[in-house]
């Protein structure tokens, strides 16, 4: 792999955390105005990590050009092992079961694979 795709998946990861970033902060926003129960809000942030895996597949098709399902399939598992990373480190635990963190694997992979596809 050269350093120009490494690069590029990198500056992709990192658009892809700063919509994240954002779309959470609208959503803890909406669940203190609209009252939204835990259980809807872990609805709606698996939901955003699935758009934001689908944007960052979608942009990693557009640089790469070909082999864009790969790509894309690779952004996605690159975005859930930073996003496990991180929240290992912040709660000193993964999620609460097994079963979630292949939830959120399958959605991450799925929306990299789309969004490469749709690229």
């Amino acid at each position: 792999m050269s350093y120009s795709r490494i690069t590029s998946l990198l500056k992709t990861l990192f658009v892809s955390y700063f919509f994240t970033v954002l779309a959470l902060l609208a959503a803890a926003f909406a669940m203190y105005k609209l009252n939204l129960k835990q259980d809807q809000m872990e609805t709606v942030i698996v939901l955003l990590y699935l758009l934001s895996c689908f944007l960052g597949g979608f942009l990693t098709g557009k640089t790469m050009k070909n082999r864009r399902l790969l790509w894309g399939l690779a952004f996605g598992l690159v975005y859930f092992l930073i996003l496990i990373g991180v929240s290992f480190l912040i709660r000193h635990a993964l999620y609460k079961t097994a079963g979630e963190i292949l939830r959120v694997l399958a959605f991450c992979a799925a929306g990299g694979a789309l969004g490469g596809v749709a690229s």
